[in-house]
């Protein structure tokens, strides 16, 4: 039998009772999740953003990643909106220390506000994120208005843009008419209140008077910027009355 003292008991040294002691060294989970990799911005359209990130060595992390990297984990945020989006994972059977990797973002919209992230996983679960890439997507031309409406008492047909374009981050300067007669669309036509006198910029509602006396027509509308002129708008039909 063992040492029954108060001593033992406690744990003291020599005491029979007792196995010798064993030094032991606790790691957390979290600690052998890998570290953030290192982001930067490659380049920008009006639409889309490309990236490319480093994977960063375990040797400058002593406690982080000691298992093997298998995917990465890209969020992109709105800034303008604050939607936050965590794009589709990027996997692969394992990533290497100090190699670079790209990534392409599209669907964006112009003249907005983003900030991306990128997160790196293995088997313990993802890392802190990438220190946050801000960035701003280039102009475009304007988007398509809405389709435009019309009032039509014979023999007039007062047409109205109906909703503004977007200006997709450079200021709208004139807007464009076109009628289709027959099955074929017209020369376009500046948007104007009279044929001289030039009224139709940035201003919704506006009309515009066409004289067609008991025929059908289509009509539509689109928006220019610096950048050039945007889509048409969806068509809208007039039928006589």
């Amino acid at each position: 039998a063992g040492d029954s003292s108060e001593e033992c008991k406690s744990g003291a040294d020599g005491c029979s009772n007792w196995s010798p002691f064993v030094t032991l060294t606790t790691t957390s989970s979290g600690d052998l999740k890998p570290p953030a990799p290192i982001v930067s911005l490659v380049n920008k359209s009006s639409a889309a953003a490309f990236f490319k990130w480093l994977v960063q060595p375990k040797d400058s992390f002593p406690t982080l990643g000691t298992t093997a990297i298998s995917v990465f984990k890209p969020t992109l945020t709105n800034s303008e909106t604050g939607d936050v989006d965590v794009l589709d994972l990027i996997t692969g059977a394992a990533f290497s220390e100090d190699e670079e990797y790209l990534l392409s973002v599209t669907g964006l919209s112009s003249a907005t506000n983003y900030s991306l992230t990128v997160s790196a996983g293995n088997v313990d679960g993802f890392g802190e994120e990438s220190d946050v890439v801000s960035f701003i997507t280039e102009a475009s031309v304007p988007g398509a208005p809405d389709a435009p409406a019309f009032d039509r008492t014979l023999p007039d047909v007062k047409l109205k843009l109906f909703g503004a374009a977007a200006d997709n981050g450079e200021l709208i300067t004139q807007y464009q008419w076109q009628v289709k007669t027959s099955g074929q669309w017209g020369n376009p036509t500046d948007c104007v209140s009279d044929p001289n006198d030039s009224t139709c910029r940035d201003i919704a509602n506006t009309s515009y008077s066409y004289t067609y006396q008991s025929q059908s027509f289509d009509f539509r509308v689109r928006a220019y910027n610096s950048l050039g002129p945007g889509e048409w708008s969806e068509a809208t039909t007039v039928t006589p009355t």
